[in-house]
This record gives structure tokens, sequence and C-alpha cells, in this order.
């Protein structure tokens, strides 16, 4: 990361040598000095958890702690701690007043969104700790902590969200998809379970392009969650998105085996489909002799791997 002819103080701020750094600032290094790449010793520190190299540059007093440097994605010292799960190190810099716990990068994500993009619900506690966060903010996207903590399965980071009650566990990105629908996308069970328990979710929201979350767990293959899903009584099992396209259609498309005998399993499944052009279908026989295709072992299976749509008159 530090290019060639970085000062003292850069390296041992990257490489957490403390005597190294003391020495230069002693020598009077900038403490604001930067890489060629606009990383400060401050940034460097809090970007490798060098705890002890944070605390000296800390504890002086022209030292900007909030600074992102020339950062392209113009990322705090927390917001890099934040996203490195360092928690040490996030203590130390939330102590200050000076440290916007709440701060926007490029993308309008906040060291909040970054801590539960990557899972460190202990990091997310401690901002949260502080209040003075924006649990619920969107980022250019339209996606909240909450919906890339689901995206991304942390559950615990997706129970501590929503026990603060002050968010909405149903927000729409800028294509109308959910925390439930990420998690559904991404088959993490155990999150579509918590989110399928809290009161607000609607389990059979469409995004922009009219799939809900059956219909994105069918076309990925994700069986627990499709189960899950087809529990719900609000959850419709033939829901076409804006393509004419269903559950059981992605499922085939896709050859997701399994999510297509677990879909023909229940009884209000329509097999037959029509797309929004009007002429392209899945015969019913098909996919009656597909479901025990599907059960068989051996070559049949083979049949499997290849869809049957045709055009009809």
């Amino acid at each position: 990361m530090l290019k060639s002819g970085g000062s003292a103080l850069l390296w041992g701020s990257e490489h957490g040598e403390v005597a190294a750094a003391r020495m230069s600032l002693e020598k009077g290094a900038d403490i604001q000095c930067m890489t060629a790449d606009g990383w400060t010793p401050l940034l460097l520190a809090a970007e490798n958890g060098h705890g002890s190299v944070v605390e000296l540059l800390l504890a002086k007093d022209n030292l900007d702690a909030d600074s992102n440097g020339r950062l392209y994605n113009h990322h705090t010292p927390l917001s890099r701690a934040a996203t490195n799960g360092h928690e040490g190190i996030v203590k130390l810099l939330l102590a200050r007043e000076d440290v916007d716990p709440d701060s926007l990068d490029n993308f309008r994500r906040t060291p909040l969104f970054h801590a539960a993009r990557k899972g460190h619900s202990t990091v997310a506690e401690l901002i949260l700790a502080t209040g003075r966060v924006g649990v619920g903010s969107l980022d250019e996207f339209g996606q909240a902590p909450l919906s890339i903590a689901s995206e991304n399965g942390h559950e615990a980071v997706v129970r501590l969200l929503l026990a603060t009650n002050v968010i909405n566990p149903d927000s729409q990105s800028s294509y109308g998809r959910t925390p439930l629908w990420w998690a559904a996308r991404n088959g993490n069970d155990a999150v579509v379970a918590i989110l399928l328990a809290t009161t607000g979710v609607a389990p059979d929201s469409k995004d922009k392009y009219g799939q809900t979350p059956l219909s994105i767990a069918a076309e990925n293959g994700h069986r627990k969650v499709v189960k899950l899903l087809l529990a719900e009584d609000a959850v419709d099992p033939n829901s076409m998105d804006k393509y004419g396209w269903t559950p059981l259609s992605r499922a085939v498309a896709n050859r997701k085996k399994a999510v297509m005998r677990l879909l023909l399993e229940r009884g209000a499944i329509d097999p037959n489909f029509k797309d929004s052009y009007g002429s392209i279908w899945l015969d019913a026989a098909v996919m009656r002799r597909r479901e025990r295709v599907c059960s068989s072992e051996a070559a049949a299976c083979e049949e499997c791997r290849r869809p049957r749509l045709y055009r009809r008159k």
C-alpha cells in the first residue's frame, strides 16, 4: 500500500511500529502527511488494526481524527476500522467528539453500514450505542444496514438492528428489493426465518421487475428458503413477474431440480406458464414427467438438465 519514498511515520503507522512512528513525530513529521494514494498515518493504523499507533496519533493536538485523507472512497479512520472489525480502535475513535459516527463515504455508506456488511456485530453495537447514527439510513442504491446484513447472511447483526425498533424491516432499495428479498436470493435461510417472524415484513413483496422472494429463491435453487416461504399464507406460489415467469418456471429454466419437486408437491402450483409475449409455454405433462424424473437416479436425470420449453401456435 505504501508508496516508495513514504515517511517513517507512514511506514510505522502501516506496520504497527510504534517506536518508528513516535521518533518520526518527535523529529517534526507532519501528522497529516499522506501516501501517493491519499492514506494518512491514522488511516493506515486504523486499517491495519494497530491500536498502539492509533493511541499515539490520537494523543496529538493537531490531528484531524475524522479526515478521509484523499481516499477515492472518502472512508474515514472509523469507517476503515469498522470495515475490518477492529473493535478496540473503534472504541478509541468513538470516544472523541470530533469523530462523526455517521459519516458518509462516496456511496453514502456509514461506518454502521460497513460493519453490517462484514458481519461485525460487536462493532455495530458500539456504533449504535453512541445514539448518533441513522440506523435505517440508505446508501446511494437505497440499501440500509439491515438490507446488506440480510444479503450477506449476518444473523447476529440482523437481530441487533431489528432490536432497535427504529428501522423499517421492509425497506426497499432503488430496485424495490427488501431485506427479505436479498436474504432469499442468497439462500440465507436463518435470516429469512428471522425476517418472516418480524412484524412489518411483507413475505410476497415484488421488486422493480415483479420478482418476489419466492421467485428469486426458486431461481437460485435455495430449497430451504423456498420451503420457508411456501409455509407463509401470504405468499402466492404462482406469482408472475413482469415477464410472465413464475417461481416454478424460474426453477425449471435454471435446472433447480430439488426446488422444482418442492414446488410441484405444493398442490396450488400451476405447472403451465405463459410469458409476456404470449408464446412460450411449459407443458403440464412435461412437468409431471419431470417430477418423476427428478425423484429417480441414473441416466434419467439427464433429462432434467434440458428444460423442455417450446412454442405453441
